[in-house]
């Protein structure tokens, strides 16, 4: 799990849909993460006061821990079997199989 202090710049973006910054929509954006926990980081576009335009929350901004996001299920694994043979799948891997 990385650390907010150095984001990676693939990880997916939400934006939020109000101006309290409570509700935000992923859309598709996290759709192509594996099972595992993830960090959540959150930053606050910055303005200087004699700027025109705000600052971005790019990666290299400062981001703040905000939460972990856990997304359960099997991880993507290969496994073969054979007809009229005894076949064992595992063991699998993942996030919260148990629960």
């Amino acid at each position: 799990m990385s650390h907010c202090s150095t984001p990676d710049a693939s990880a997916p973006v939400a934006t939020a849909n109000d101006d309290n910054g409570t509700d935000f929509d992923w859309a598709s954006a996290a759709a192509h993460l594996l099972p595992m926990r993830y960090s959540l980081c959150w930053c606050r576009p910055w303005q200087e006061p004699d700027a025109t335009v705000a600052g971005k929350c790019d990666a290299g901004s400062v981001f703040a821990d905000a939460g972990i996001l856990v997304i359960v299920g099997p991880r993507p694994g290969y496994f073969r079997c054979y007809v009229g043979q005894y076949c064992s799948i595992g063991p699998l891997e993942g996030e919260a199989l148990s629960d």
